[in-house]
């Protein structure tokens, strides 16, 4: 129940700054990809999003991180995620 609290708190900032939200809270990780970022007793957990048409955010793909660096099959995964979504969606945004 608290990761799920701050999880929320986090994207209501997110909704509130939007691209300007940076560390500690979000970072970029690679193209269009950054990650929401939240400590919890379950460790690191990471949410991988996109901004999409300079008004809202995709959320992709969320995880528990157990390396030091994002593993390189959850970034695939959120590409592939978000090759998907604007193939659903028409294209390029």
């Amino acid at each position: 129940m608290r990761l799920q609290v701050k999880v929320f708190r986090l994207t209501d900032l997110l909704a509130n700054y939007g691209v300007l939200l940076t560390e500690p809270y979000a970072r970029k990780i690679k193209g269009k990809l950054r990650e929401l970022r939240i400590t919890d007793r379950a460790g690191q957990v990471r949410i991988i999003y996109f901004t999409y048409t300079n008004k809202g955010f995709v959320l992709l793909h969320g995880f528990v991180k157990k390396t030091r660096e994002t593993p390189r099959r959850d970034i695939e995964i959120s590409e592939k995620r978000l090759k998907d979504f604007i193939n659903r969606q028409g294209g390029e945004r």
